[in-house]
């Protein structure tokens, strides 16, 4: 027997009903009459009540009731078992919509009659939002910064509430599009405007739309501060130029508000420091920082103990002398290295072209590469003690000393040779200008001697005597670095005068051809007092240090031209080089900073909880 309901709308409504004549003989009233009644209760809701009953459902002996409904309406189910009778009993209680639809159940057992309708109470209202406050916060931004934007609304009825944002051409969303809170990206300009719209919609459908000025910096009215001391304490939306001799120091300000700037641009050759205070750090993850990861090359095994390493400008061609044995080098810029055909040596001293095509070395003889090393000539040079070779950056201009001996020199590729007219001395290291004809020379018992005239002619320096180890020239022969075992020295008029940069045992060092960047390798040294070795580098040419990760008994270094790839062999063994590498953010706290040397400039933005981000950047910086 399948049960029948039949739904009776008010236009057909009767009170003569029978009920199937099958079902009168069992015994069961099973006819269910389902009324829309909207019309029947209340006549102020009309027919525009919308109040439609499904189909119902039975499972067994209880029925499934279920309507549609709007939200906020308050609907009562009732039954009678006689649809003529005005005696209509509540079934359960009065009920609130939150959506669409109401469900109840109801119990049917035999003979039993029941006619149900459903009494709107309380017609729906209309649900309303309300924007009740839009705001962006870090407005105006700086070119390629962060702006938030907070929206707060409310539905009348406390509904759920969706959000979908918008924003202008050349603005863009990084996060939050359909949140109450986005993270906007200005564009990567000055004086730009722009807006962030934001639709908030619920349940009901009901809208409300606000919107927002987008703004960034006009770069006019940005505060610029000449910074002549060793340090200042920067305030929010101010650029600092760092003027001066000295390294100076700017500190980030304690407190700034989300989207705020700071600039640092470098205009002294001491360069510039950002430092940070408790709890700040900076995201630097776009920042090709120099000097933060030194990694271990794998050289052949006959290469147990470095002498000497020399770079082509663009660092990816090295070569390196191996004390009593020969010559390695390198295409890869030190990822694989392959002994090469040049003759054993005792203590090979080379040196590179610029283009590393052209290579040149010095022990008891002196022999040239024309190919990077694959091939090698002994040269007419006599066979003399050797110490230090330098070359130009093509390669034809050389220049060899001796210890003790004679300064030889040559102008064609090392085809032939001849002694100038510097004295005969205990020569520890020689350098060269890119053209070959400014040299500087120092002794391991004596000053530092210079050429100008591509050592046809030697003067000696004002500076002091002593046991020198190692120099080094920029390209243009005007930034010099000497090194021994009183300290490091750095002249910046060829040599005419000299500035000690510190007074520890100094070791081997390398330039720059801009002559700002400078690394110093030591070895061991076994005192008194016993110190380790270590790598340090400068950006402000030698006005401060800062020392390398990386420790071992290092004999010899060299740097690419533009001095962010580096290359240290150790007299132990080994070689390890150094490139510019991607690091996400400075040390959190007082221990991290960012350092620039002259013309080497930043821009900062505040993003909140002590966290500055980088938004551009010039030349390579070191982050610690």
């Amino acid at each position: 027997m399948k049960t029948q309901f039949t739904i009776l709308h008010h236009a057909s409504r009767t009170c003569e009903m029978t009920e199937p004549v099958s079902h009168r003989k069992k015994g069961l009233a099973l006819l269910i009459r389902l009324l829309w009644a909207a019309a029947l209760v209340l006549p102020v809701l009309g027919a525009q009540a919308g109040v439609v009953f499904q189909p119902v459902e039975q499972t067994n002996s209880t029925l499934s009731l279920t309507w549609s409904t709007e939200a906020g309406g308050k609907y009562q189910l009732q039954f009678n078992s006689d649809l003529c009778s005005t005696n209509w009993t509540n079934l359960g209680s009065l009920l609130t919509a939150t959506g669409a639809a109401l469900s109840v159940t109801d119990s049917v057992t035999n003979a039993q009659r029941r006619f149900y309708r459903v009494v709107l109470s309380t017609p729906p209202v209309p649900d309303t939002l309300v924007i009740q406050s839009l705001r962006a916060t870090g407005v105006p931004a700086a070119p390629n910064g962060v702006v938030v934007a907070t929206v707060s609304a409310q539905s009348s009825q406390g509904l759920a509430l969706n959000y979908l944002w918008t924003v202008s051409t050349g603005w863009s969303i990084a996060s939050g599009a359909t949140s109450s809170v986005v993270t906007i990206i200005a564009p990567n300009s000055y004086t730009a405007s722009g807006t962030a719209t934001v639709t908030v919609t619920d349940t009901q459908n009901a809208s409300a739309v606000g919107a927002t000025a987008l703004s960034t910096l006009d770069d006019s009215d940005f505060t610029w501060v000449d910074v002549t001391t060793n340090s200042v304490q920067a305030v929010p939306n101010t650029g600092y130029l760092a003027d001066s001799a000295s390294q100076v120091t700017i500190t980030l300000p304690a407190s700034a508000a989300l989207g705020d700037v700071v600039r640092v641009s470098g205009v002294g050759a001491g360069g510039w420091m950002i430092a940070q205070n408790a709890g700040q750090t900076v995201v630097t993850r776009d920042i090709e920082a120099i000097d933060s990861v030194w990694t271990e090359a794998n050289t052949p095994p006959d290469a147990s103990w470095m002498c000497s390493v020399a770079s082509s400008a663009d660092g990816t061609k090295l070569v390196a002398g191996i004390s009593m044995g020969g010559i390695i080098t390198s295409w890869d810029s030190g990822s694989t290295w392959t002994l090469t055909s040049a003759p054993l040596a005792y203590e090979y001293s080379v040196a590179s072209s610029a283009d590393g095509t052209k290579l040149v070395a010095a022990s008891g003889g002196i022999v040239t590469s024309s190919d990077a090393g694959v091939t090698w000539s002994l040269t007419s040079a006599p066979h003399d003690p050797y110490t230090s070779v330098a070359s130009s950056a093509d390669g034809t201009k050389l220049v060899a000393v001796e210890a003790p001996g004679w300064i030889f020199t040559s102008s064609d590729a090392g085809a032939t040779w001849k002694m100038v007219s510097g004295p005969a001395l205990n020569w520890a290291s020689v350098a060269s200008s890119a053209d070959g004809t400014k040299l500087v020379a120092a002794l391991m018992d004596g000053g530092i001697y210079t050429s100008s005239d591509a050592g046809v002619s030697w003067i000696p320096t004002s500076a002091p005597a002593g046991s020198w180890v190692s120099v080094a020239s920029s390209a243009d022969g005007t930034k010099l670095v000497a090194s021994g075992d009183f300290g490091l020295y750095t002249s910046s008029d060829s040599g005419a005068t000299w500035i000690q940069r510190f007074s520890y045992f100094g070791g081997a060092v390398a330039s720059s051809a801009d002559g700002t960047k400078l690394v110093e390798a030591r070895c061991v040294v076994f005192g008194p007092p016993r110190t380790g070795g270590y790598v340090s580098t400068s950006v402000n040419s030698g006005v401060t240090w800062i020392l390398a990760p990386v420790g071992g008994d290092w004999s010899a270094v060299a740097s690419s031209a533009d001095g962010t790839k580096l290359v240290a062999a150790a007299g132990g063994g080994g070689i390890y080089t150094s490139r510019p590498t991607a690091v996400p953010s400075t040390t959190i706290g007082t221990e991290g900073a960012i350092i620039g040397g002259q013309y080497d400039a930043v821009e900062l933005q505040y993003v909140g909880n002590g966290t500055f981000m980088v938004l551009s950047n010039e030349g390579y910086l070191v982050v610690q």
